[in-house]
């Protein structure tokens, strides 16, 4: 687990450090929250890429893809 606490602190770095640039440059609307979340996403997987933890990240990502309908059930 500690290796999927340092793929996320340092996306949520990033995706902080994206809120406060985005409107900066000029981002307005709906791109101050799809630039953060878009970070978020592309940090994590890079973060778990080069630190050889992408087989943890997928099964957080793998919650997210499941149906509703069973008795287990996804995450949304």
């Amino acid at each position: 687990m500690n290796g999927l606490r340092r793929v996320f602190t340092i996306a949520g770095v990033a995706a902080l450090a994206s809120l406060v640039l985005a409107p900066a440059v000029g981002a307005q609307g709906a791109g101050l929250l799809f630039i953060p979340l878009a970070v978020f996403a592309l940090a994590a997987f890079l973060t778990a890429a080069f630190t050889h933890n992408l087989h943890e990240l997928s099964r957080v990502f793998a919650m997210f893809g499941r149906s509703s309908g069973d008795a287990v059930g996804g995450v949304l």
